[in-house]
Parts: structure tokens; C-alpha cells; sequence
């Protein structure tokens, strides 16, 4: 009876054992199932471009800007095939996108407008929308500059230099 009841424990125990193991290999494979999907959603071509790229279908011109040589980000201007807005992304999390309208001063110069905001020192907030910014000005054949808009005929402001990319 003894040796009956040591090879039915045994049995049973190789079941559970086997069980146990099916199991885990299971989970295992769920695992790598999802792993593997992860991998195949992020090589979609939707994701292949950045949203900045994405942008691009639509441009005529995509200019590379920086505030300085050695500056930590770079943004970048999206000119519509229109010339009439410009989209504005950059590399900093913290900065939202902005879309100016643009307006032809020159055959070399553009003014960018959009809505300007005032904080007063009582931190009142004023928006001033459709209001003129910035300019832009072609400088080169690749090579703009970006001023802000007030005092741009006396004394011009450089806010960034721009590479057309």
C-alpha cells in the first residue's frame, strides 16, 4: 500500500509540477507577445516621423533657429506653401507650439504676427491678438534672421539666427 501511495503522490506532485511550468511558460510568451507588438506599434510609419516632420508635408520652407551658436534647443519655422503662416516647434518640452500669420514686408523680409501678451506688475494678463512680433530676414541664400518687431526700423533686436534646412 505504501509504495501504491508514494507513486500516486508522485504522480500527482509531476502534474502539478507540470502545471506549474505551463503556467509560468505561458506567461512568459504573453510577455514576449506584448513586447513584440510594443515594437511593432512604434515602427508604424506614424510613428516613424516626428510631429515636427509631420508638419513638413505641408511647407515650403523649414528653417533651423537658435538663439545663440551654443544654445541648449533648437526650433524650428514651418513656412506654409502659401507663405501666409508659420508654425513654430522647438526641442524645449516646455514651450507650446505657435502658429504666426506672416506678412510680406520685402522680397527679404517678413513680419510675423500673433496674439502678444502683457503682465502688468499688479499680474494683470492683457492679450493684444493680430499683433506684429517679430521679423524675419533673409540675410543669404540659407541664412535668416529673426528680430523682434519693435524698434526693427531704428535700432533691430536679434532674437535668433536661422538656417534653412
Amino acid at each position: 500500500m505504501n509504495g501504491l501511495v508514494d507513486s500516486q503522490q508522485l504522480s500527482i506532485f509531476q502534474r502539478m509540477n507540470s502545471l506549474k511550468n505551463s503556467k509560468l511558460f505561458t506567461g512568459f510568451l504573453i510577455l514576449v507577445a506584448i513586447q513584440l507588438l510594443v515594437i511593432v506599434y512604434s515602427l508604424l510609419p506614424s510613428n516613424l516621423m516626428s510631429k515636427g516632420e509631420k508638419l513638413a508635408t505641408n511647407t515650403s520652407m523649414i528653417l533651423g533657429c537658435r538663439y545663440n551658436p551654443n544654445a541648449l534647443y533648437l526650433d524650428k519655422l514651418y513656412f506654409n506653401k502659401d507663405m501666409t503662416t508659420v508654425r513654430r516647434t522647438s526641442e524645449n518640452k516646455s514651450f507650446k507650439r505657435t502658429v504666426y500669420q506672416l506678412e510680406k514686408m520685402s522680397e527679404k523680409e517678413f513680419i510675423l504676427k500673433g496674439t502678444k501678451t502683457v503682465i502688468d506688475i499688479n499680474k494683470n494678463k492683457t492679450e493684444y491678438p493680430n499683433s506684429n512680433l517679430y521679423v524675419i530676414s533673409k540675410e543669404g541664400t540659407s541664412y535668416w534672421i529673426l528680430y523682434y518687431y519693435e524698434d526693427y526700423q531704428d535700432d533691430p533686436v536679434r532674437m535668433m539666427v536661422c538656417n534653412q534646412l
